[in-house]
């Protein structure tokens, strides 16, 4: 029978809902920690902690490893399984299907202090009255006692399986193969149906090693390229790549894929496997090469294509020719010139007329030109001859061959139709990457609709924390700023939310008062500018006309990589001015328009700058210049800034040199069309 709480004894096991009810009702006796009464401090504390915290924590103590868990932690262990016998019970005994994965991690908290952490872990449990795949992001911290030993291992814990299934399903949507190859052996982690169809597998060979699924790759080209990107951690591309297939019929298939291989990071950048995205372009590499059989016929038509043979004397017009030149030239009576010359098309004269004077003074006689046989069929001929000259410089004599290019002709043609079609199937490509776009756009509002629930609980939490807490109580200043950061960031979600449902930037444009953007990204940056001593000098900004949400990101992403990328022991300095373009800087920038006016805003710090040579690479998506174990992020931030500078029509450049800062100078347009 629980104990009311007025009576219970021991204040460090009070509120903690239904939780805290459960270990104030439990007789701890019968396990190895005994009675509260002779619990240690650093016990009582940690487990104070986790009752109180609307993040979902657990807790193994001792020897043992006697669990415990809060109210937020409860919902993932479902119903029909491990609650409640789960609290006050040995790890071993509360978790037998995946302790083999649990013990070691706790043995190596125990063992050497240190944290373990997991993002997005397949972690098996059994739960809703049979063993469910559950997808975890947690981390494994000591928890010292007061002499400073390991007692017991605190787990901070969110469970992700909605987001991964998520993920997955963003995977399975996609038309090409997309998959996960994880470790040293490559095993398939995760795969499309695209994946799977290709392979010619089921599902079955997910946990499979990639020589496993396909052994025919152990001497192609792929494996070797998987563990490179495995080892040192660079991107690989390919295109046109022949992969052999060795089909169950017995037959092999030769395809072609244009891919990237992309090494795949856990959340403290450690590289874990490869992701794989590929595009079958089997058929596009067959026609390519069908185009270049027909150009390789077509070369050889003409170097054993028969060349007819003339010689002229200029002086008296007679000519001599071959057998095979009366046949080009389709002449009956080769025996005078102007028979040659009248076989010529009409259209076309002019261009032999022209060729001949510059022959006269090069000595070179050249040019292409239609024939009109007796039946009136039309032939193409190109000409190539020399001409001799006497002791004056006078022409006496002209020797040459002639040459049936048709086939040539027609061959230019249907190179020319192929072109086209190719340029309709690129067209007919980004129709279908838009189209991918756009579901993606689809998936980052879910995400975005899913940050509220997280958030309620924080806004909600944080006013009851105020009723406990006197007016002039220091805790009630800090309880204060996170309803004060919460209720601010539930009007960013839902002004994102609002976003992601128009089509048309300009439907959310406004006036923009910089200087409340600023005012209101500094507030958010309050706790860590007091921690790194920084100074921020802001000059008085003008208003735009803008999309107020992307302009908070925009200023959100620059102040916070000012702070970020600031020099150890030197406290950050951040300048933020704004003024009217001038007409000659805007005259000189070449993206520009040249009648519109602009605002110029330059956001400069005293950091540890960049080298000037990567001043354009830092505004790529996913482009880092420095280790991410000394400085977070995923090089999104300054990617992003580009995007909304860029939708706003304006510019963004970077400026800075190693240890000496770096400055960012936006342009914007004061008016909009």
């Amino acid at each position: 029978m629980e104990i009311p709480v007025q009576n219970y004894p021991y204040k460090f096991i009070e509120g903690g809902g239904e939780m805290g009810a459960l270990a104030r009702s439990f007789d701890w006796s019968k396990t190895s920690i005994g009675t509260p009464d002779k619990w240690p401090q650093s016990l009582r504390t940690t487990l104070s902690i986790i009752l109180n915290s609307p993040f979902p924590m657990f807790l193994w103590w001792g020897p043992e490893l006697i669990q415990f868990y809060n109210d937020a932690y409860r919902p993932s262990l479902g119903h029909n399984g491990k609650h409640p016998a789960a609290l006050g019970q040995k790890g071993e005994e509360c978790w037998p299907e995946i302790w083999d994965f649990l013990k070691p991690n706790i043995q190596e908290v125990f063992n050497e202090g240190k944290s373990v952490k997991y993002e997005d872990q397949l972690v098996p449990i059994f739960r809703n009255g049979k063993i469910e795949d559950v997808y975890w992001t947690f981390s494994y911290s000591p928890v010292k006692n007061e002499d400073g030993n390991v007692v017991g291992v605190l787990v901070v814990c969110n469970e992700t399986t909605r987001q991964v299934s998520r993920f997955r399903n963003l995977i399975e949507q996609a038309s090409g193969p997309i998959l996960i190859l994880k470790g040293e052996d490559m095993v398939l982690e995760v795969a499309n149906q695209s994946t799977l169809d290709l392979w010619n597998v089921g599902p079955d060979a997910i946990g499979k090693t990639f020589l496993e699924i396909l052994p025919e790759m152990k001497d192609q080209v792929f494996l070797k390229l998987l563990q490179e990107v495995y080892i040192n951690g660079t991107t690989h591309y390919g295109y046109d790549t022949p992969a052999v297939f060795h089909r169950k019929n017995g037959e092999k298939e030769t395809c072609y894929f244009n891919f990237v291989y992309q090494p795949y990071r856990e959340a403290n950048e450690s590289i874990s496997g490869v992701l794989v995205i590929a595009t079958d372009v089997t058929e596009k590499v067959n026609t390519s090469r069908k185009v270049e059989e027909s150009e390789e016929r077509a070369r050889l038509a003409v170097a054993s294509s028969e060349l007819g043979t003339f010689e002229v004397n200029l002086l008296t017009n007679e000519i001599v020719v071959s057998e095979r030149f009366k046949q080009i030239y389709g002449v009956s009576d080769p025996t005078k010139r102007s028979n040659f010359i009248s076989a010529i098309h009409p259209d076309d004269l002019r261009i032999r007329d022209e060729a001949y004077k510059a022959a006269f003074k090069t000595g070179k006689l050249e040019y292409e030109g239609r024939v009109i046989w007796e039946d009136k069929s039309e032939y193409w001929v190109r000409v190539k001859a020399s001409i001799f000259f006497d002791e004056n410089r006078i022409p006496v004599r002209l020797i040459g061959v002639a040459q049936d290019i048709t086939e040539q002709k027609l061959f230019a043609e249907e190179l020319t139709r192929k072109v086209e079609e190719r340029t309709k199937a690129f067209e007919d490509a980004n129709k279908k990457l838009k189209r991918s776009n756009e579901e993606l756009e689809q998936f980052a509002y879910v995400a975005s609709h899913d940050l509220q629930e997280p958030l309620r609980k924080i806004h909600l939490f944080s006013h009851e924390l105020l009723k406990h807490f006197s007016a002039n109580d220091n805790a009630r200043k800090y309880a204060e700023k996170v309803c004060e950061s919460s209720t601010r960031m539930a009007g960013l979600i839902k002004d994102l939310l609002e976003y992601s449902r128009i089509s048309e930037t300009e439907k959310s444009e406004g006036e923009v008062n910089l200087n409340t953007i600023i005012k209101n990204v500094l507030s958010d940056y309050e706790i860590l500018i007091a921690h790194k001593k920084a100074v921020v000098q802001i000059g008085e900004l003008e208003s735009i006309i803008g999309v107020p949400l992307q302009m908070n990101q925009l200023f959100y992403n620059l102040i916070g990589n000012a702070l970020k990328f600031s020099k150890e022991d030197v406290p950050p300095l951040i300048r933020i001015k704004g003024e009217k373009l001038s007409l000659e800087k805007r005259r000189s920038l070449n993206e520009l328009q040249e009648l519109e006016d602009y605002y110029e805003i330059t956001v400069q710090d005293n950091g540890i700058g960049f080298n000037p040579k990567y001043a354009d690479r830092i505004f790529t998506i996913f482009q880092r210049l420095n280790h991410s174990t000394t400085y977070g992020g995923y090089g999104i931030g300054l990617a992003l800034c580009k995007k909304i500078v860029d939708s706003h029509k304006g510019l963004i450049y970077a400026e800075g040199k190693v240890l000496e800062g770096a400055t960012f100078t936006i342009i914007l347009p004061c008016q909009r069309d």
